[in-house]
């Protein structure tokens, strides 16, 4: 992931959202030596001022402080509340088919112009710039 990342970065605002609280969440990025990935206020937690996934506003706030249009932004997650979050707030979606969530996605409802990964390292060939 930290290839992808450090790929990624030279490209793209990158930015986390995640419903779990965020102490742990920046403690598990610190750990996972992935924080220099993200500027602190770019991490969204569920426990921060926003309502939590699929609500769009954390989405939506992450968009507007970096300057990026939802149309030209993606989320990267691996569940349902994910794509969902994505589609409330008119961003494209890449969905990690090998997450945690990927059993309560509906595979049929993926249209043909969202992303789909399988593995960590195709994310970075996945992405149009």
């Amino acid at each position: 992931m930290i290839e992808a990342l450090d790929m990624l970065s030279t490209r793209a605002a990158l930015a986390v959202l995640t419903n779990k609280p965020l102490a742990p969440t920046r403690a598990i990025l610190d750990g996972l030596d992935l924080s220099r990935f993200f500027d602190a206020d770019a991490i969204v937690g569920g426990d921060g001022p926003f309502p939590r996934k699929p609500d769009p506003a954390g989405l939506l706030f992450l968009g507007s402080r970096s300057g990026t249009a939802m149309s030209q932004t993606l989320l990267v997650g691996d569940s349902a509340v994910d794509y969902r979050t994505a589609r409330n707030a008119s961003a494209s979606i890449c969905l990690a088919r090998y997450g945690f969530g990927t059993e309560g996605v509906g595979w049929d409802e993926v249209g043909a112009a969202d992303l789909e990964i399988a593995a960590p390292d195709e994310l970075v060939s996945a992405v149009r710039f």
